[in-house]
């Protein structure tokens, strides 16, 4: 048996009993840890070695693959269709593809790559690691793929408020970017949902598109009193109450219901409630996060982890799509001169 670093009668809260116990419940006569472990890497020998492997398929991911596969590069992209815009109407500030739908510029990707060698899988990632030669990641149906570098364009998930309603309208008329949909908001009614500092700040920017902007924390944090003097200032008006739920119809918000009976009208709402990283392939790979849970790279997309590079909204830049699009690019660029250096360096010495 392997030695637990804990007291006898270790609850296998180190992970050493527990693995012990479950492989001699499976494989009596198994040989030790250490070379079970063994056995399994001489095993990834086997896998094909991909040059790249490409974890989500939004725009970062997309344009990576485009720069790659013209790069004459073996990559491999992984896509469950999750993108953060999904549920938008439209996408906006992207040159050319301006009112473009997120599904229909996904499409235009995909078949953009058809001219190349793009190997595409619809399956989740559940894991990665990293070895001393390449990353190794295992899909949901436990099949495993390695690559030499990896790329993560996994993206985020934004916190939606618990409305009562307000997935009829997300995406049609609730947003949370104003420089994706503030144009077509431009001088109407416009609710602002946000607490605290968050929810100043969103009032002060909509202020850009609108001149008359509604303020609603739902009944949490206040903005502090010199935020809120600023705002009423600005003739923006303040609702503190919990808000009960939202009206509209065919995706266009009409009225806000506040639980005390009172009733906003308006023409659409922006919201700040934070987000979170889609994927935990960062953590599981120890990459540093910054506090807002983004995981930092360098300028070229690297993260802190050697050969790992991350592209788009789960990187800590501006969340835009076309500026996820261009992230993708520099970090294929970067892959691409890495990975030749790589090569010419192993040619020399060989």
């Amino acid at each position: 048996m392997s030695s637990c670093p804990q007291a006898e009668g270790c609850p296998a809260s180190c992970g050493v009993c527990l693995t012990d116990t479950i492989l001699d419940m499976v494989w009596p006569k198994r040989k030790p840890v250490k070379q079970f472990l063994y056995i399994v890497e001489q095993n990834n020998t086997d896998l094909k070695l991909y040059d790249v492997i490409i974890i989500g398929g939004g725009p970062a991911g997309m344009s990576a693959a485009l720069i790659l596969a013209r790069s004459r590069r073996n990559i491999l992209i992984f896509d469950t269709g999750k993108q953060r815009n999904r549920m938008s109407d439209a996408m906006h500030g992207y040159l050319t593809r301006d009112g473009v739908s997120p599904a229909e510029f996904l499409k235009i990707a995909r078949h953009e790559l058809t001219c190349y060698d793009v190997e595409v899988q619809e399956v989740e990632i559940d894991f990665a690691e990293k070895t001393e030669d390449y990353f190794l990641v295992t899909d949901r149906n436990d099949q495993k793929y390695k690559c030499r570098k990896l790329l993560l364009a996994t993206g985020l998930t934004d916190n939606i408020p618990d409305i009562e309603g307000i997935h009829d309208f997300y995406g049609k008329s609730v947003h949370h970017c104003p420089y994706c949909d503030g144009w077509e908001k431009r001088d109407k009614r416009i609710v602002v949902y946000g607490r605290g500092n968050a929810g100043h700040a969103l009032s002060i920017t909509m202020l850009n598109w609108t001149n008359n902007v509604i303020l609603c924390t739902d009944g949490g944090k206040k903005p502090r009193q010199s935020q809120l003097a600023e705002l009423k200032k600005r003739n923006v008006e303040i609702y503190t109450g919990k808000i009960d739920r939202l009206e509209g119809e065919n995706g266009q918000l009409q009225k806000v219901h506040l639980c005390n009976g009172y009733t906003i009208d308006c023409n659409g709402m922006f919201f700040t409630n934070g987000y979170a990283q889609h994927s935990v392939l960062g953590r599981s790979l120890n990459c540093h996060y910054n506090m807002k849970n983004e995981i930092r790279v360098n300028h070229v997309q690297e993260s802190s982890v050697e050969g790992l590079y991350v592209s788009g909204d789960a990187a800590h830049e501006m969340k835009l799509v076309i500026i996820a699009a261009g992230e993708g690019a520099k970090a294929a660029v970067a892959i691409n001169v890495k990975l030749i250096e790589e090569d010419n360096a192993r040619l020399l010495n060989s």
